[in-house]
């Protein structure tokens, strides 16, 4: 039971809320029926009003009362009205005269000697003079007159009135004089009755300040940019500075700049596409304003004008071959490097080079270069596919070229000879076990992998074929029955495709002999030189440190090589001796420009035993420099 009575109170309590909120809001609309009515009983009309603000008041010279104005709609002599905040009002007097009051003014309305008599206690008042009709301003006390035809504005701001003539012309009179106003100008009557006027301000911008118009180049077609312009006007020398305003519609009501200037022009502040209405007004010493001048615009159009990417490159091949073995025989002290090159392209500062395994170049490696062509730092032995764009000042990317290949090939592989393998045994021939020879070849760097082919034929028809890993310098190959193979090895790369042609071809021979036959061993045979090459011609930037190496083909069973440089080809006196377990020197010591021959034997494997010397060769040094050689 008590749950239902409490249930009923609190919808109770709700609807009376509810009432006193809607009762209030329609105060907040119409609070007329807050204020008691007006006794207008005895008073003297002398127009009506019409009410344009929010905020506006009326009260008879015999009340204590401020009414809404909305409730009155006459208005009576000594009657004040106030207007607030953004409020205004308009009264229509019974001669016919229009009066608008502007907002924060207040103004009482009584007669004189039959003429209207206004007393601006602040703000301003808006009027048309009527001939033959004086309007009196009384302000602080002192009475002005206005006389005239003219549209006029009255301020009341610190001592005295300004008089503003807006339209036609007006005579204001003070207790010092009267002057004669035209439309556009504006004077002020100080409480001592002392006439100042000045000019309201007049926009002399020229015609081609009001056209702001550019065409910019970008590489971004939504970029936006900004631009500002002179705007000036006329001065007058009553005016201390003068304020000037900036919207982007001409009531104003977007304002985007309002500022203060001492000079009689400004240039504006940076801003972007549009029409821009703008007016000025002065500001005298004590703070009062002109009227504003009249409106003028300003346009500003700036349009974007893309920057086109450059044209694409084009590669100077579309197939490239890079064999580092033929290379380091031209210049035997560098490291060779395979190049590719490109046609120019105008505007272009680099140029984006890329390297892929894929022709889709996926994972590609790029690279950055100022010039034309490219010495690649990075390669690796294979097939490759190299494309290039072009960059621009502005780091605009052309469309790629149209892929080229590249294959790299490593040093040329050598084989070295091989030993004829000789087996004597108490079987018959046709009964000879199997037997093996050892392959040996000079490693390349950089090859993953090696294969290495045996077959019957020189022309490998049907081979044997051995992987060995890149690791490896050698493989032990089986032969199955006495005879003659022919053997060849090539590198391959990470993909497992070659990266190297075949080397030459070597001779495994497999002899068996039966015990009773067997013929005496052979002889030692000598290394063959392999480079340089006999009479080669050698380019050096200096002989201190030359670099250069001298190679020959390896001799199974043997223990070392001796190797002989000199500087005649019958050996007197050898500019070097040395004895080595490889099959390549590099000479690198002080040596003078000139010609140079060599030669290298090999020992047998207990050291004894020494082959014949090779044929020698002969090189020939250059150098760009004329450097002294010590012996």
């Amino acid at each position: 039971m008590s749950r239902t009575n409490s249930g009923s109170a609190d919808r109770f309590i709700l609807a009376v809320a509810t009432l006193l909120l809607l009762l209030f809001s329609y105060f907040l609309y119409d609070d007329s029926l807050l204020f008691p009515q007006r006794d207008e009983s005895g008073l003297r009309r002398i127009g009506r009003i019409n009410v344009s603000g929010n905020d506006v008041r009326v009260k008879s010279a015999t009340a204590f009362t401020w009414f809404p104005a909305q409730q009155v709609d006459v208005v009576h002599l000594n009657d004040a009205i106030f207007t607030g905040e953004r409020s205004k009002a308009q009264v229509r007097l019974e001669d016919g005269s229009l009066l608008e009051v502007s907002e924060n003014s207040l103004i009482t309305l009584n007669t004189r000697d039959g003429q209207m008599n206004l007393e601006l206690r602040y703000g301003d008042l808006d009027t048309k003079l009527s001939p033959n009709k004086p309007l009196k301003i009384q302000a602080d006390g002192k009475t002005y007159e206005l006389s005239g035809s003219g549209t006029v504005r009255i301020n009341k701001s610190g001592n005295g009135i300004d008089v503003s003539v807006t339209e036609g012309s007006a005579k204001v009179k003070g207790q010092k004089g009267e002057q004669n106003v035209a439309a556009g100008r504006r004077l002020k009557v100080s409480a001592d009755g002392a006439i100042e006027t000045a000019a309201t301000p007049v926009i002399t911008t020229p015609p081609e300040k009001s056209v702001v118009t550019q065409v910019f180049r970008t590489i971004d077609a939504g970029e936006k940019r900004t631009a500002s312009t002179a705007l000036s006007w006329t001065t007058d020398p009553l005016y201390e500075k003068y304020q000037y305003e900036i919207s982007r519609d001409p009531v104003f009501l977007e304002r985007v700049h309002l500022a203060e200037t001492r000079q009689a022009g400004v240039e504006t502040p940076a801003l972007g596409n549009g029409v821009y209405s703008y007016r000025v007004r002065g500001v005298y010493k004590d703070g009062r304003k002109s009227p504003w001048s009249g409106i003028a615009e300003y346009r500003i159009e700036l349009t974007p004008e893309l920057i086109p990417p450059p044209e694409a490159p084009v590669m100077s091949r579309k197939q490239y071959e890079f064999n580092a073995g033929e290379q380091r025989k031209r210049a035997p002290s560098s490291v060779p490097k395979p190049v590719v090159s490109w046609s120019k392209v105008d505007r272009a500062k680099s140029y984006r080079v890329q390297f892929s395994r894929r022709p889709d170049f996926e994972n590609a490696q790029s690279y950055s270069v100022e010039g034309q062509s490219l010495a690649w730092p990075d390669s690796k032995p294979g097939t490759w596919h190299v494309r290039v764009a072009a960059v621009s000042e502005e780091g605009l990317n052309s469309a790629p070229s149209e892929a080229s290949k590249l294959q790299v090939n490593l040093d040329e592989l050598r084989l070295d000879p091989m030993n004829k393998l000789s087996v004597s045994g108490p079987l018959p021939f046709e009964q000879a076990p199997p037997g093996e020879v050892k392959a040996r070849w000079t490693p390349v760097p950089g090859a993953s992998s090696y294969l290495v082919q045996l077959d019957g034929s020189s022309d490998f028809a049907a081979p044997q074929q051995f992987s060995l890993p890149a690791e490896s310098d050698s493989a032990a190959l089986p032969l199955p029955r006495p005879g003659q193979y022919h053997v060849r090895v090539r590198a391959l790369g990470e993909d497992g495709r070659p990266v190297t042609a075949f080397s030459n071809s070597e001779m495994a021979e497999y002899e068996y002999v039966h015990e009773k036959s067997a013929p005496p061993p052979a002889a030692l045979r000598a290394p063959a030189l392999v480079e340089p090459f006999d009479q080669a011609a050698i380019f050096l930037q200096s002989t201190r440190q030359p670099m250069i190496w001298l190679e020959w083909r390896k001799v199974l069973n043997v223990s070392r090589y001796e190797i002989e440089v000199a500087l005649e080809p019958e050996f007197k006196r050898p500019l070097l001796t040395e004895r080595l377990e490889n099959n390549r020197y590099l000479l690198r010591r002080q040596i003078p420009v000139g010609k140079f021959y060599w030669r290298v034997r090999a020992y047998s494997e207990d050291g004894v035993k020494a082959s014949e010397w090779t044929d020698a060769r002969q090189f020939t040094i250059y150098s760009q420099k004329n450097e002294a050689y010590i012996p």
